[in-house]
């Protein structure tokens, strides 16, 4: 793993929250900008024991108030119609509302992602220390020109998340990306140790006005980042980041 990941960002309502509240917002997989994105098919061979045993373990887990001889008798009517098939997109869905992700890169100077993420390079970037249990969780993702094939039945659930949460095609490869997957508190806002923010990367493109009130925001921390200016390369299609002395 890279000692440090980074997030590309835009200005926004938002930036403040990361600076001087220390918080940063975990996704639903279902907002992002990726149609194939988390919703890799799974192999659904089984049989009508093991479709038994699926649906009744996955709508226990989903509704954990609902007494399990309802689950149960739910089970058998939709073995009995057939419609299991039809079940696991459904599960699927609702399974990545109650999930958030983080998603971070390990390039600061990827010309794409400072146009794609932070508002053509009018937006900054910030590097995570990632030795530590926070940052540390972040898994890396596998870039494929195929689905990988994991049966719903028989594949571990680690292979299961792996394949849907952490495999995209190739051609996002550039992004070099990792992700903090939160199984248990979904999409939403959530707090990081003040020192394990280490770097802010201005983009070369970024507002006088918005770079002097994130300086001035990371000058009020216990820990201070250290400050990066991306400029342009003479004659190369490239960032050179520049370090800032801070004030």
């Amino acid at each position: 793993m890279p000692n440090i990941l980074y997030k590309y960002y835009d200005v926004d309502d938002h930036t403040e929250d990361i600076f001087a509240r220390n918080q940063i917002y975990f996704a639903c997989p279902k907002k992002f900008n990726d149609p194939f994105d988390s919703r890799i098919p799974l192999d659904l061979s089984g049989t009508d024991e093991q479709w038994a045993e699926y649906l009744q373990k996955a709508q226990e887990r989903l509704n954990p108030l609902i007494a399990s001889a309802v689950i149960k008798k739910w089970v058998q009517e939709v073995l009995q119609i057939q419609k299991q098939r039809a079940i696991p997109e459904d599960i699927t869905l609702r399974y990545m509302n109650k999930i958030g992700v983080y998603c971070m890169s390990e390039i600061p100077d990827s010309l794409l992602m400072w146009s794609h993420y932070a508002n053509h390079h009018e937006g900054f970037c910030i590097g995570f220390d990632t030795n530590n249990k926070v940052f540390g969780k972040a898994q890396p993702i596998v870039y494929s020109e195929n689905y990988p094939v994991i049966n719903i039945h028989t594949g571990s659930q680690e292979q299961k998340t792996n394949a849907q949460m952490l495999t995209k095609s190739k051609c996002w490869e550039y992004e070099r990306e990792w992700r903090i997957i939160d199984h248990d508190n979904g999409e939403g806002t959530k707090g990081f140790p003040e020192e394990f923010l280490l770097r802010v990367i201005f983009g070369c493109q970024i507002a006088t006005e918005n770079k002097n009130k994130i300086i001035s925001w990371c000058q009020k921390r216990l820990y201070k980042p250290n400050l990066f200016q991306a400029e342009k390369r003479h004659r190369k299609f490239a960032l050179d980041l520049i370090p800032i002395p801070n004030p």
